[in-house]
C-alpha cells in the first residue's frame, strides 16, 4: 500500500437524464484510494453507500466490502443498479407494460395524449416534450410548450393554445392520484403532517396521473422483488427525480433550492422520461456480486448490502474488524431527504419508508444539528475501524458549511487527522478527507502552547490565519482560508483539547471567533480585501511563492521529466505534490498542461517543442537583443538590467526632454506565465508603461488567469500589458519603423492580429 495524501480528481461520469440528485463521485476517486490504504483481500466499509460505482471499484481493487445505508432509496438504487440481467429483458418487460391496455387503448396511446398539442404552423398533432408553468394569482398554468412536429419539421417553444389544455380536464391537483400517493407514505388510519401533504405537490397533476399510471401497471404486471421489476423501478425513480416541477426555466434540472415550484418552471412530458429512463437503466445495470454477512467472514469476495443504521451496523458487527472505512458522507440537503421519504414510499411503501420520517417532521434541521449528528456516527463507527486503520471521506459540490461541520465532528470524535484537501467551483466544494483510528481518544497536547480558555483558542486562530496565508502566498476565498484554518487546528490537536460542550457546535464556535480576528487583524494592515472575493494579506514580502505559479511550474515540470503519458496521469502527478488544503482547482491544472503539452496521435501528452529549456534561453536572448535594438531604432536610450532580487525589468528604453521627466518603457521577459507574485508587490509600477514580453503559447494561460485569480482579476486595467515574441520580431524585421509601431502589437489581441485593422497615428 502506498500513501495517497492528496487530492485525487478521478474521471467526471455523466448522471443518468442529468438528474442533479444521483450520486456524482468521479470515477477511479475510490479505487485509488482503496489501494492505497486497504490491505489485499482487506475488509472496506461503506456506512453511507449511496454509489454503484464506489462499490464496483472496491470489488475491482480485490477487497470484501460491507456496504449500508439508512436510507432506504440508496439501498435499492445499489441493488437495481448491481443486477445481472439482459437489456433485452428490460425492453421485453416495457414492451408489455406499454402495450398492457388502459381503459380503451394501450398505455402508450393513452399516457402520449396526454402530452399531445397542436402545432402552430401545420395544425397537426405534436408530442410536447415540455410545457413551461406560470403562477398567478389565479393559480398555475401551462403558458408554453416545446415541440418538434413530426409532419411539418417545425419545432421549437410556442404559446400554449385553447386546444392543448384538453388532456388536464378531469385532472386535479389533490385528485385521486395524489391520495393514492399518500397511502403509499404512511400506515392506514395516521394522519399526515402539513409537510407530507405537499409532498405529491411537487408535480403537476398531469405528470402524477402519468406516474401513476405507470406505477401501477409494474405492480400489477410484473412479479415482486423479480430482477426486472427492480429494473424497471430503477427507470420509474428516474423518471420521478426528472419529472419534478421544481425546476426553473432558466436553470432546467439545476438542484432545486426549496419545495415549492418557482415562478415559471418546467413541466418535463413524464412518458417521454420513463422511455429515457429505461434507456438509461439499461446502462446504469452492471453485475455486483452480493454476499452474506457470513460468506464475508469466510473469506468470500463481495458486497454485503443492508438497510441499517450506524447503531445496527454496531451491533452486528465486532470491534476492530474494518480495515479501511471509505464513504460519500451524507449532506443535509432540506429538499433532498423530503423528496427521498416520497420517493421511497412511493417505490417500497410505508415500512421502507419510515426510516427517512425524521426528515419529514415540523422542524427545522441545520449545520450544529449536522455537525452533532456526524459526531456521534463517527465515535461509533471509529470502534470498528482497526487501531491505526484509515477513514477516507469522498465529497463532490458540497456546501462550505457541511465540510466545516465534517472536519469538526471527526475531530471531536477522537479521529486523528492524516490529510485534507478541496477543490472550490462556484461556492462548492469537492473534498478528499483522509482520518485515521488511534485507537485510543487522543491526549491533548502535552504541554499545551497556549491555555485552554478562548483567549488561547483566538491567538491559535490568529496565528493559524496568518500562517495559512504566507503558505497560500495570494489572495483566497474566504471559505478557502476558513477550511485551510479549520484544518490547520485539528491537524495540531486544537479542537481535541479546546473542549466544546456536548451537544453544542464546533463550527459556530470557531466560525464566530475567525470571523472576529480577521475583522481585528484588518485595522492593523495585516489583512486587506483583495478583488472580487479575495482576501489577502497586506504585504507578501516574505510570503511563499503564489500557489497559483506553482502549480504551473509543477505542470511544467512534470511535463519536462515525463516521457509522453495520458494528460489525467500528467495532472495526477501535478496534484499529488500539492497534499493538505492547498489543492489546486482541476480548470487551474488543466489550464497549465494546456499551455506547455501537446497531445501525440497516440492520445498521450508530451512538453511542446519550443518549451524546451534551451530554446527558451536561446528566445530570451533574441528578446533581449530585439528590444534593444527596437529602442536605438526608435531614439530611445536604452539599458540592459541584470535579474536580481526587485528587478522589475530586463530592458528600459528612456526618452529625456529638457525640463520634463523621462518617459520610461520597462520591458520584463518571460516563458511562463508566474506573474502572480510580480503583481501582488508591484500592482502599479508607473512612472514606467510596463510590458511583459511572453510567448504566444501562454496567452490562453493568462487570460485564464485574468479571469480566475483574484490578483489578476483585480490588477487595474493597462498598469502591466502584454507583447508576444512573435510580434516583436516581426516589427524589428520591418523596415520602418516609428514609435507608434509598438501600439500595434501590445495585448493578447494587439492590433496586428486583427484583419484590416489600423492604429491611429497620435
Amino acid at each position: 500500500m502506498g500513501k495517497a495524501d492528496y487530492f485525487i480528481p478521478g474521471l467526471p461520469k455523466e448522471r443518468p437524464l442529468g438528474i442533479p440528485f444521483w450520486p456524482s463521485i468521479p470515477l477511479g476517486v475510490t479505487e485509488a484510494y482503496v489501494k492505497a490504504y486497504a490491505p489485499p483481500e482487506g475488509l472496506v466499509l461503506d456506512p453511507f453507500c449511496s454509489d454503484p460505482d464506489m462499490l464496483r471499484e472496491m470489488i475491482e481493487a480485490g477487497r470484501r466490502v460491507i456496504a449500508v445505508n439508512f436510507n432506504p432509496l440508496a439501498i435499492f438504487t445499489i441493488r437495481a443498479c448491481g443486477l445481472k440481467l439482459d437489456p433485452r429483458e428490460i425492453d421485453a418487460a416495457f414492451t408489455r407494460l406499454a402495450d398492457s391496455p388502459k381503459g380503451e387503448v394501450p398505455l402508450r396511446i393513452y399516457l402520449r395524449e396526454l402530452y399531445q398539442v397542436q402545432c402552430p404552423s401545420c395544425g397537426g398533432l405534436a408530442r410536447a416534450s415540455y410545457f413551461v408553468w406560470e403562477a398567478s394569482e389565479e393559480g398555475k398554468k401551462p403558458v408554453e410548450k416545446a415541440l418538434d412536429c413530426p409532419r411539418c419539421g417545425d419545432k421549437g417553444i410556442f404559446p400554449v393554445e385553447e386546444s392543448d389544455l384538453r388532456p388536464l380536464q378531469g385532472l386535479r391537483e389533490k385528485g385521486p392520484d395524489y391520495w393514492y400517493v399518500l397511502t403509499r407514505l404512511l400506515p392506514r388510519y395516521e394522519s399526515p403532517s402539513p409537510l407530507i401533504e405537499s409532498l405529491p405537490l411537487v408535480y403537476t397533476p398531469r405528470n402524477l396521473h402519468c406516474l401513476n399510471a405507470i406505477f401501477v401497471k409494474i405492480q400489477a404486471l410484473l412479479p415482486d422483488r423479480s430482477p426486472v421489476t427492480y429494473a424497471l423501478k430503477l427507470a420509474f425513480l428516474l423518471a420521478l427525480q426528472k419529472s419534478l416541477s421544481l425546476y426553473s426555466e432558466e436553470h432546467p434540472l439545476k438542484k432545486p433550492a426549496r419545495l415549492r415550484p418557482p415562478s415559471r418552471f418546467v413541466e418535463p412530458n413524464a412518458w417521454l422520461a420513463f422511455q429515457e429512463a429505461i434507456d438509461a437503466a439499461k446502462g446504469l445495470i452492471k453485475p455486483i456480486r452480493f454476499v452474506e454477512l457470513n460468506e464475508l467472514a469466510e473469506g468470500k469476495a463481495g458486497v454485503f448490502l443492508a438497510s441499517w443504521n450506524i447503531r445496527r451496523l454496531e451491533k452486528e458487527m465486532a470491534q476492530g474488524r474494518v480495515d479501511l472505512l471509505i464513504t460519500a458522507p451524507p449532506v443535509l440537503d432540506n429538499v433532498y431527504w423530503p423528496l427521498a421519504f416520497l420517493w421511497a414510499g412511493w417505490l417500497l411503501g410505508p415500512s421502507a419508508a419510515s426510516s427517512l420520517r425524521p426528515f419529514v417532521q415540523e422542524r427545522a434541521f441545520g449545520w450544529d444539528w449536522y455537525e452533532e449528528s456526524m459526531r456521534r456516527a463517527f465515535r461509533r463507527l471509529r470502534r470498528m475501524v482497526v487501531p491505526g486503520g484509515v477513514l477516507v471521506l469522498i465529497g463532490q459540490a458540497l456546501p462550505p458549511a457541511c465540510v466545516e461541520a465534517l472536519l469538526m465532528a471527526a475531530d471531536r470524535a477522537g479521529l486523528a487527522p492524516e490529510s485534507f484537501s478541496f477543490q472550490e467551483e462556484k461556492g462548492e466544494l469537492a473534498i478528499r478527507l483522509i482520518l485515521s483510528n488511534p485507537g485510543q481518544m487522543r491526549p491533548p497536547p502535552s504541554p499545551p502552547a497556549l491555555t485552554l480558555d478562548e483567549g488561547g483558542l483566538r491567538e491559535i486562530i490568529r496565528r493559524s490565519v496568518l500562517e495559512v496565508m504566507n503558505h497560500y502566498g495570494e489572495p483566497m476565498t474566504l471559505s478557502q482560508l476558513r477550511l485551510a484554518v479549520a484544518w490547520w487546528i485539528a491537524s495540531r490537536g486544537g479542537w481535541h483539547w479546546h473542549k466544546v460542550k456536548e451537544g453544542s457546535s464546533a463550527r459556530a464556535h470557531f466560525r464566530r471567533i475567525q470571523g472576529e480576528t480577521c475583522a481585528a487583524l484588518a485595522p492593523e494592515d495585516i489583512l486587506r480585501r483583495g478583488g472580487g472575493k479575495g482576501i489577502g494579506l497586506a504585504d507578501y514580502g516574505s510570503a511563499h511563492p503564489p500557489l497559483t505559479d506553482r502549480v504551473e511550474l509543477e505542470a511544467l515540470e512534470a511535463l519536462r521529466m515525463a516521457a509522453p503519458a495520458p494528460f489525467e496521469e500528467l495532472a495526477e502527478a501535478v496534484f499529488a505534490r500539492f497534499p493538505g488544503p492547498f489543492t489546486p482547482s482541476q480548470e487551474l491544472v488543466k489550464a497549465c498542461l494546456s499551455s506547455y503539452g501537446e497531445e501525440l496521435p497516440s492520445g498521450a501528452w508530451k512538453l511542446r517543442a519550443e518549451d524546451d529549456p534551451q530554446r527558451r534561453q536561446r528566445d530570451r536572448r533574441e528578446m533581449e537583443d530585439i528590444l534593444i535594438n527596437l529602442g536605438q531604432r526608435m531614439g530611445f536610450e536604452t539599458s540592459v538590467e541584470a535579474r536580481g532580487e526587485g528587478t522589475l525589468f530586463d530592458v528600459i528604453w528612456r526618452e529625456v526632454k529638457h525640463g520634463k521627466p523621462p518617459t520610461l518603457y520597462g520591458f520584463r521577459i518571460e516563458s511562463t506565465a508566474a506573474f502572480t507574485r510580480l503583481f501582488l508587490l508591484h500592482p502599479d509600477p508607473r512612472p514606467f508603461r510596463a510590458y511583459l514580453v511572453i510567448p504566444g503559447g501562454r496567452a490562453s494561460l493568462v487570460y485564464f488567469k485574468k479571469q480566475h485569480v483574484p490578483a489578476w482579476s483585480s490588477l487595474p486595467e493597462g498598469n502591466w500589458q502584454f507583447i508576444k515574441y512573435r510580434h516583436l520580431r516581426r516589427l524589428a524585421a520591418e523596415e520602418s519603423i516609428d514609435r507608434y509601431s509598438l501600439q500595434k502589437i501590445i495585448g493578447l489581441d494587439p492590433v496586428v492580429e486583427r484583419p484590416g485593422a489600423q492604429i491611429p497615428l497620435l
